[in-house]
């Protein structure tokens, strides 16, 4: 089934987006600990929605940013990106990136507006690979406690398989 790997890639760049977002300054927002669901549309779907569920705890909002140079975090990414900023706006934040991956120049910008602690919306458009641009638009939701046996980066993927992203 195709939808699956595209599950996983959007699953990929909405964890490290999202993060990456969230986990800044702490005069930004991080989402409540908890099980949130997460509704993505766009970015090669065929204009298909998917929910994925995971469990977030403080240790995802800081072991998931890019913009971390602590332990676990993505921080040895830093010096291949040449502009991340992001910046309070009416509602929200706004951001943008600019990165060399494998050689290629990606570029990321979009908006993440809500409360952070019952939701939060995402808008994402990227560029880069040889791919185009590329738009995705998520909507995330906590929707209580994590399930025993759930913990901070344990997803359930939409056919109900639960995998764990592993830690840097």
């Amino acid at each position: 089934m195709r939808a699956l790997p595209i599950a996983i890639l959007g699953l990929a760049a909405a964890s490290v987006l999202t993060t990456a977002v969230l986990a800044q300054p702490t005069s930004m927002p991080g989402r409540r600990a908890g099980q949130w669901e997460m509704s993505m549309s766009g970015a090669g779907m065929q204009g298909q929605s998917m929910k994925i569920r995971q469990c977030v705890d403080p240790a995802t909002e800081r072991n998931f940013s890019p913009f971390s140079s602590g332990p676990g975090g993505r921080g040895a990414d830093a010096a291949n990106c040449s502009k991340r900023d992001v910046h309070r706006i009416a509602g929200g934040w706004a951001f943008e990136s600019v990165c060399t991956q494998n050689g290629k120049t990606m570029t990321s910008s979009g908006t993440i507006t809500g409360d952070f602690q019952s939701h939060y919306h995402m808008d994402l458009t990227s560029n880069g690979g040889g791919a185009g641009p590329q738009h995705m638009t998520m909507d995330n939701t906590w929707v209580g406690p994590c399930p025993a046996g759930g913990h901070g980066h344990t997803v359930t993927l939409p056919d109900g398989r639960v995998i764990t992203i592993p830690q840097h």
